[in-house]
């Protein structure tokens, strides 16, 4: 049984038609799955990295001199602020792939890049 939708049957024996007839037809390099992989993997990279250059610039902003702006974490000390900061970072990666939307880390990724830089800001000024 043909598992492709109706609607694309005719388009995907066109394309496998030209596929046979033409003797320039390249492969794809990557199959979408293996590219969507790929760049699921970047994205987590990204979150863990940010993740890490939020509890650098949070530890050298309290070393400063400054308070912690969140107000779970400001009661906390130095090491169980690194423990809670990496326990997030990864709770949060499992987060997404128990409630299967990966694609919400991009967000993520984009506002956690915000308060990197907002910190940043505040080391260089300080």
């Amino acid at each position: 049984m043909n598992k492709n939708p109706f609607w694309l049957r005719k388009e995907l024996a066109d394309f496998e038609a030209m596929k046979k007839a033409s003797k320039y037809y390249q492969p794809p390099i990557m199959s979408l799955e293996k590219l969507m992989r790929k760049s699921l993997r970047r994205m987590i990279s990204l979150w863990l990295g940010l993740n890490l250059m939020d509890l650098i610039t949070t530890l050298t902003a309290l070393e400063m001199g400054y308070t912690e702006g969140n107000l779970i974490m400001v009661r906390l000390s130095s090491p169980e602020l690194v423990v809670y900061k990496v326990g997030f970072a990864l709770l949060t990666l499992a987060l997404l792939a128990w409630i299967k939307k990966p694609y919400l880390l991009k967000y993520l990724c984009l506002g956690m890049g915000i308060v990197v830089v907002w910190n940043l800001i505040w080391v260089i000024i300080g």
